[in-house]
C-alpha cells in the first residue's frame, strides 16, 4: 500500500529561527512539539513549538567541533547530541544541562589540529534501549543510557550512516565510508558479515565471508548502493517550519523503511 499525504496548495510559513552557522543536521521534535537542531556555530538550539528560544548548549571550542548531524531523544528525558569535538553530549531535554559526555577513544582527539574522533553521523536509539553512534575514527559505539560503553566495532573509514535493526533483535547493519555495509550482532558487537561495493556491473556486491544470517531483509542486495546526489541541497542557516495537515501512513510501509539495509544520512563532503 502506498503512503498518501495530503499537501496544501499553498503551505504557509509558521515561523523561522536563524543560527550563526550552517544547518546540516535534521531537526528532531519531541512529543510536546519542542524542536532541537544543531548548527555549524557549535550550538544546539532548543526551540518551543512557536519558534521561541528555550535554551542553547555550546560545544567546547576544540578543532572541528560543529554539530552537523541529528540528535536523538531518549525515553528517560535526554537529548543525545553527536559532536564534532569527538563526544556524545547527553543533555537534560528540559533545561539543556549536561548529564554525561562520552568520548570516542580509539584515536587521539586531535591530529594536526583536526578532531579525528568527530561524531558526524546521527546518533540512533535502538529497539533494545541502547544508543548507537558512528565516529570519524571508524568505530561504531553502543552505549547504555547512562553513557557507559557496551561495545565498539571497527571499520576502515569514517561512519556517517546510522544503523538499522533486525526486527527479531539479533543483528544490526550500517555503512562505512570504506564502501562497505556491515552486519553485526546487536548484543555483543561481533561482526557477522560485510558487503563491499564494487564498480563493475552487473555485480555490485561482494561478500567477505559466508554466513547464516537471515537473507530476507536483503532482498534488494543486488541493487547498487551508490549514494544519490539528486536531493543534496545547500545547507541553510535558518530553520523554517511550514504548516501541513496531518497525513495518513501505512504501518507496514513504515516498517519496511525502518529496516531497510540501504544507507541513509547520505550527504556530500563539506570540503
Amino acid at each position: 500500500m502506498k503512503t498518501r499525504i495530503a499537501l496544501p496548495v499553498s503551505p504557509s510559513l509558521l515561523w523561522s529561527a536563524r543560527t550563526k552557522g550552517l544547518i546540516w543536521g535534521t531537526p528532531v521534535i519531541d512529543a510536546d512539539g519542542n524542536v532541537f537542531v544543531g548548527s555549524a556555530d557549535k550550538v544546539l538550539y532548543a526551540l518551543t513549538p512557536d519558534g521561541r528560544m528555550r535554551w542553547t548548549y555550546t560545544l567546547p571550542a576544540a578543532g572541528d567541533s560543529l554539530i552537523d548531524s541529528a540528535a536523538t531523544l531518549t525515553p528517560n528525558g535526554l537529548l543525545v547530541v553527536p559532536g564534532g569535538d569527538g563526544h556524545l553530549h547527553a543533555l537534560n531535554r528540559k533545561t539543556g544541562e549536561l548529564v554525561w559526555r562520552f568520548a570516542a577513544h580509539h584515536t587521539d582527539d586531535h591530529e594536526g589540529g583536526v578532531v579525528v574522533n568527530s561524531f558526524e553521523g546521527n546518533a540512533t536509539m535502538g529497539p533494545d534501549g541502547n544508543l548507537y553512534a558512528g565516529s570519524d575514527n571508524g568505530y561504531l559505539y553502543c552505549l547504555g543510557l547512562d553513557g557507559k560503553e557496551h561495545w565498539s566495532f571497527k571499520t576502515n573509514m569514517k561512519i556517517w550512516s546510522a544503523p538499522t535493526f533486525d526486527p527479531r533483535g539479533r543483528w544490526l547493519t550500517f555503512g562505512s565510508l570504506d564502501r562497505s555495509v556491515y552486519v553485526v550482532e546487536r548484543e555483543t558487537g561481533k561482526g557477522i558479515a560485510s558487503f563491499k561495493g564494487v564498480s563493475r556491473h552487473p555485480r555490485p556486491w561482494s561478500c567477505s565471508r559466508r554466513t547464516d544470517f537471515p537473507r530476507e531483509p536483503f532482498r534488494r542486495a543486488s541493487e547498487p548502493l551508490a549514494p544519490s546526489t539528486a536531493n543534496i541541497r545547500r545547507p541553510a542557516r535558518s530553520l523554517a517550519l511550514a504548516g501541513f495537515p496531518a497525513g495518513s501512513f501505512d504501518e507496514r510501509g513504515r516498517e519496511e523503511v525502518a529496516f531497510s539495509p540501504h544507507l541513509h544520512d547520505q550527504r556530500s563532503d563539506r570540503g
